[in-house]
């Protein structure tokens, strides 16, 4: 099946492939892309005459993108019909979470222990995410210097300023003079480890639904014609893996929309036939600072031997190119090396003359014709030094 598209001419032309299973909507006026896939869902419920089978609740769907089939929490996550990513928001994996309350001064060490010392990223990022901070700029400084280390980047003061420029709340906070008042602040004797904790452990649970998702369907939706695709499902158990293996940023999962697999037929199978206690509800605290931390120090190590491989590829490219361009150097016959040995012997004559008289023009040709021979039997030395050189590769001698 395809779409049509109209010309001005009224000639058709195919404009994309509309996937199989695709459910086509009426236009609705004012109606919302949520509002049309909660649409498209009741409409193959009803088609296949399920309504007696499945469950649907959709409680805090509007405001969460969370509904409830036959009791499992399902996280709808969506992008465009033609579209290959996909983004999955994490916060809602962990959204009973919260900042008991204000710690300035801990916040502030914290943060300008970071930066002053880049290294301590390694020891916070296992205990603590981004939100634990109360403060706001302070969350945004500690997820950019997140993001800096992810991408094998140096946690300068010149590097987080230079993420931050275009940032509102960094400028209103003073730019880049908040990071050296923060790196000022820092007590001598402050006690990072102490302190993490400390505020690890006033990140508490507070209230709210209570659920985190156990399934994440993925749909593909087309506004501008009214068609909506369920294309798979992730289920809580595939989560840690994508969350230890996939980082761009730290409360966002991006993923190939190939990953959701099954399409609608899956998830009514897994309702329907799966205990609901089979799936695990969101992810543990710790088992999600864990996996975090994993992805961040994987994408680190993944640019630097991007970039080092990079680096090693441009050193072998400039060598190879050095001793190619030595090897296209001509040999010298007998009478070539001695008469540019005798326009070295005049030049350095001409040059002692120039110590006690000022070179004419004539002479002075004889002192560059000089230099271009010394230089003309030094590249010929060379080419002959590699040729021998060459022979005695890979024999274990450096």
């Amino acid at each position: 099946m395809s779409i049509k598209t109209k010309k001005p001419k009224d000639d058709y032309i195919e404009a994309f492939s509309i996937p199989e299973g695709s459910v086509l909507l009426d236009s609705i006026n004012n109606t919302s892309k949520e509002e049309m896939i909660l649409l498209a869902l009741k409409k193959l419920i009803k088609e296949r005459k399920l309504e007696s089978d499945l469950h649907l609740n959709i409680k805090n769907y509007f405001s969460e993108g969370l509904l409830y089939l036959n009791n499992f929490a399902i996280q709808i996550v969506i992008t465009g019909i033609t579209s290959d990513q996909i983004s999955i928001p994490i916060k809602s994996w962990l959204d009973n979470m919260g900042a008991l309350g204000k710690n300035r001064e801990i916040e502030e060490s914290i943060i300008g222990t970071i930066l002053k010392y880049p290294d301590f990223i390694k020891d916070v990022m296992t205990v603590i995410p981004p939100d634990v901070f109360y403060i706001d700029i302070h969350q945004e400084i500690f997820r950019t210097a997140l993001l800096l280390y992810s991408e094998g980047k140096d946690l300068s003061l010149d590097n987080i300023s230079q993420s931050l420029k275009d940032n509102k709340l960094f400028n209103l906070s003073g730019g880049e003079r908040i990071l050296n008042e923060l790196v000022d602040k820092v007590p001598s004797d402050f006690s990072l480890k102490e302190n993490v904790e400390f505020l690890k452990n006033s990140y508490i649970r507070i209230g709210g639904y209570g659920e985190s998702p156990q399934i994440v369907l993925g749909v593909k939706f087309d506004d501008e014609n009214n068609i909506v695709y369920f294309q798979g499902l992730i289920t809580s158990k595939d989560f840690e893996s994508f969350l230890e293996n996939n980082f761009e940023d730290y409360f966002t999962l991006q993923l190939d929309i190939n990953e959701f697999e099954g399409g609608i037929d899956r998830l009514i199978n897994y309702v329907q036939i799966l205990d609901n206690d089979s799936l695990p509800k969101g992810i543990p605290y710790s088992q999600f600072l864990e996996s975090r931390s994993k992805s961040i120090e994987k994408n680190r190590n993944k640019v630097n031997k991007k970039n080092q491989n990079k680096s090693e590829r441009g050193s072998s490219d400039s060598t190879e190119y050095y001793l190619s361009s030595i090897g296209r150097v001509p040999l010298l016959s007998d009478s070539e090396e001695l008469e540019l040995f005798q326009c070295i012997k005049y030049m350095k004559e001409t040059l002692r003359l120039s110590e006690q008289m000022q070179l004419s023009s004539g002479l002075k040709l004889i002192v560059e014709k000089g230099k271009k021979a010394k230089d003309k039997i030094m590249a010929a030395n060379l080419r002959l030094v590699v040729a021998v050189a060459k022979k005695y590769q890979n024999q274990g001698l450096e």
